[in-house]
């Protein structure tokens, strides 16, 4: 099962995924984890043979470090982003036919491809090992990397770019379950600004205001991609409030996993 979480930059994705992990390990279970860990067990049995080796008899902290800098660097990766490609080309389609693409700087059509190319071959190289093995959480997965829709001037009162980004979503693996962090625009400038890793990529150097419309648009945005994912029972959705208190925005994710299915303890 992949279950990935979406929220504008600073709606606490991270600090959720990481806490219902937590929990949800609580005593054990190990049927709950990153998607990092999932291609580290990936990697042990199928990476290019030269990585295999170290991989596997290296203590498993070493091991794990030298999986992370492995991602995106193998055959096997490779390998995962063809299949991606000839089986899901068709989103790369839609975003190559919208006006944010056209809009778009070189640099910034790099970065968010390159982005891209890099989970689907993660998606994929997890999916055909693990299955149904695991809950695999992902902190950004396919449906997070919609926001290559998302720029300054985007818009989606325009029904030809809202039919782009539906275009997108209709030819990528969706995840089983997709849990929405929600958290007003204002807040969420407020984390961006004040996180000790800093902005975004695509943000940096930006000013408040370009920082804040892009959160508006980003807002929006999430709003018709659940709108679509519900209407066409694609992915079931969970949205969770992160305003509130950590601890309440847990208990609320983990009833509605239970609820959902997707966990069968959470007494962790």
């Amino acid at each position: 099962m992949r279950i990935e979480f979406i929220g504008i930059p600073g709606s606490g994705k991270t600090t959720l995924c990481t806490e219902l992990l937590s929990r949800l390990n609580h005593g054990g279970d190990t049927r709950y984890i990153t998607a990092e860990e999932a291609f580290h067990k990936v990697a042990k049995t199928n990476i290019d043979r030269i990585f295999r080796y170290p991989l596997k008899y290296l203590p498993n902290q070493l091991s794990r470090k030298l999986a992370a800098k492995l991602v995106n660097r193998s055959i096997m990766q490779f390998e995962a982003q063809n299949k991606f490609l000839a089986e899901n080309g068709k989103a790369l389609s839609a975003f190559f036919s919208s006006s944010i693409y056209r809009d778009m700087s070189i640099t910034d059509r790099g970065l968010v491809i390159g982005n891209l190319l890099e989970t689907a071959s993660l998606c994929t190289s997890i999916h055909d090992v693990l299955a149904d093995k695991f809950a695999v959480f992902f902190g950004e997965g396919l449906v997070q990397k919609s926001f290559m829709f998302v720029g300054h001037n985007s818009d989606l009162s325009n029904e030809e770019e809202k039919s782009r980004l539906h275009d997108y979503l209709a030819n990528i693996p969706l995840p089983s379950l997709t849990i929405y962090v929600q958290a007003n625009v204002s807040t969420c400038k407020e984390r961006m600004l004040n996180r000790p890793e800093g902005l975004p990529l695509r943000l940096k150097g930006a000013d408040t205001n370009t920082i804040g419309s892009f959160l508006e648009n980003a807002n929006t945005h999430l709003e018709t991609v659940t709108a679509w994912l519900e209407d066409n029972h694609a992915s079931h959705v969970i949205r969770v409030n992160n305003q509130q208190p950590l601890e309440l925005s847990i208990t609320e994710a983990l009833s509605a996993l239970q609820q959902a299915g997707a966990v069968k303890n959470i007494d962790a």
